[in-house]
């Protein structure tokens, strides 16, 4: 259930159907609300309102809180992404569920990613995954109407402060100032967003010119055309054995 299947060749060539990764994209996922209780507890907002302030840093601000309290449950980078069936002429990926994600506090870049869209989904930020050849990481809206575009790159989740570049980003400076200066997820923030633009900045024009193993995934396209998130909450232990 962890393997994702994304391509495979055929007669025709390769074809690519990057599209399954939405349906490890679970907003549903009943961890989701502790996450955003979590939030609400930290006082670093009021309410989640999606887009209805119209003021795209109400939108920073919801999307920082829901990162705050992701790094300080110690999540960290893991780099394993391997299926269990290799195959010459398909291509598939381990993915971790949320639940996963959070127990054993590890995460790659398509685990940290679909674990971000599920949350920001939940709360009504429209968001996106971007594929590319060794690499996935979200990009999210500022608008209701799709306008302005800004990206995470979500490997930096929890990394420590000793590991990190001193990066500020100009346009949240200019949002929120010193606001939360003293939060240790703050600089590891602006980081995120800096990466992330970078990472956009490489690969739009992969994407654009449709290049093969670049793409971006839209997860509210993904829902309209009935790819659902998988059903999937877990394993739970017995006195019998493992379910």
């Amino acid at each position: 259930i962890n393997d994702c299947p994304y391509s495979f060749e055929d007669e025709y060539g390769s074809q690519n159907f990057w599209w399954m990764f939405a349906a490890y994209v679970n907003e549903n996922h009943p961890w989701v609300d502790s996450v955003l209780k979590e939030a609400f507890q930290q006082k670093l907002l009021t309410q989640f309102d999606d887009y209805q302030s119209g003021d795209p840093k109400e939108v920073f601000r919801q999307v920082y809180a829901i990162w705050h309290v992701l790094h300080g449950k110690g999540l960290r980078y893991s780099s394993i992404i391997n299926a269990t069936t290799i195959s010459e002429t398909s291509g598939s990926q381990h993915v971790r569920f949320l639940d996963e994600s959070m127990n054993s506090s590890q995460a790659n870049c398509v685990d940290g990613s679909v674990l971000l869209a599920s949350i920001l989904g939940k709360i009504g930020i429209d968001c996106f995954l971007v594929m590319t050849p060794t690499h996935m990481f979200i990009g999210f809206y500022l608008d209701a109407d799709h306008a302005t575009m800004r990206f995470l790159e979500t490997t930096q989740i929890g990394l420590p402060e000793d590991d990190q570049e001193p990066v500020e980003d100009p346009e949240l400076i200019h949002f929120f100032g010193d606001e939360f200066a003293d939060q240790a997820s703050w600089k590891n923030f602006h980081e995120a967003i800096s990466q992330g633009r970078a990472a956009w900045a490489e690969a739009r024009p992969f994407i654009d010119a449709g290049e093969k193993d670049y793409a971006t995934i839209d997860i509210g396209e993904a829902r309209s055309l009935g790819i659902i998130p998988i059903a999937f909450t877990g394993r739970k232990e017995s006195t019998t054995g493992t379910k």
